[in-house]
């Protein structure tokens, strides 16, 4: 009944991730749509999120109740609202746009992610930001971390569960703060800042493991390594957290942005499955050596952050796709 459930709950994720960000993305009022967004990730399992989605009715000419949602959520009910209008017609061109490409089967749909330097460079975006979510180190503090501690001389079971409650708390109360940082920073600051400030976690981390390995008697290299898998929880937060599932759905054009969310689910559930079954043996077999693994690793996913990410601070979701399109919008349908 476990196994069976936690298939039924990672197939309820994916449906969750692939359609809730995105629906958020497109409802929430301009000024407020980075801090909700970003915030998904971090309350989604305190309860279900009911809304509506005025891109959708008006890609099927339902126009008069998408305007009054519009109204409803931007402007407390006024449909003749200057900002309104604005974001009423400008997606009703994006979407005419939109509708002037020819239509295609979802294989063919997929496959738009290789007929575009745009489209490819969003595909190649999807793939890294999934895999610099599950593979930064992140997984082994957040499901080894009794062995971790165990490693340093922490073994009771106390001790344990109240540095796992403890940081759990904190890693929380930072998310839900980190949230609201996308639209007053920018996104490429906190992917940066988080992998910088991860990147000196880990080498903490790393060090303190060794020291104490040699001579398990120095108190301060335990204290040292317990205090840094305190701090990293905040740092992954404080650019991947709330601004990723933030970053991925504004990126993405209108047809395609649920589709494509639940493939970004599917590279992340296939780092996932590498994580669990992975990296326990090499916890296992070459203890504190295997943290030496993600420390370049992380290097590398800055480098790469740093040039390809396109900043998407201060657009619309239609002006976004200028970013990575020639076009008003990306040739879906």
């Amino acid at each position: 009944m476990f196994v069976i459930a936690r298939g039924v709950l990672g197939c309820g994720k994916v449906f969750l991730g692939a359609s809730g960000s995105p629906l958020i993305t497109e409802i929430a009022h301009p000024a407020h749509r980075t801090s909700t967004t970003a915030m998904f990730n971090t309350t989604y399992a305190l309860g279900a999120i009911v809304a509506a989605c005025p891109r959708w009715l008006i890609s099927k000419d339902r126009n008069n109740e998408a305007l009054e949602i519009l109204g409803k959520y931007h402007a407390e009910g006024n449909t003749d609202d200057a900002l309104v209008r604005f974001q009423f017609n400008e997606i009703q061109e994006a979407l005419q746009y939109e509708r002037s490409a020819r239509k295609s089967t979802w294989i063919q749909s997929y496959l738009q992610f290789t007929r575009s330097r745009g489209d490819r460079k969003r595909l190649f975006i999807l793939f890294w930001s999934a895999c610099f979510a599950q593979m930064s180190g992140n997984a082994v503090i957040s499901y080894y971390l009794s062995p971790v501690l165990s490693s340093v001389g922490l073994t009771s079971s106390l001790k344990q569960t109240f540095i796992n409650a403890t940081q759990q708390m904190l890693s929380w109360f930072s998310c839900l703060y980190f949230a609201t940082l996308p639209n007053k920073l920018g996104r490429r600051v906190l992917f940066l800042g988080s992998g910088g400030s991860m990147f000196l976690c880990l080498i903490d981390i790393t060090v303190g493991s060794a020291v104490f390995a040699q001579d398990s008697s120095n108190k301060a290299a335990g204290g040292t390594v317990v205090a840094f898998l305190y701090l990293f929880s905040p740092c992954y937060n404080f650019g991947i957290n709330g601004n990723l599932g933030l970053y991925i759905a504004e990126t993405l054009p209108f047809h395609p942005r649920m589709r494509v969310q639940a493939l970004y689910h599917f590279f992340a559930t296939c780092f996932t499955l590498l994580a669990t079954y992975a990296f326990p043996i090499g916890l296992e077999n070459i203890a504190w050596k295997f943290y030496t693994i993600f420390i370049p690793w992380v290097a590398i996913e800055f480098i790469v952050v740093c040039f390809v990410y396109p900043e998407t601070k201060g657009y619309s979701l239609e002006e976004i796709a200028t970013i990575f399109d020639k076009e008003p919008s990306s040739s879906w349908e």
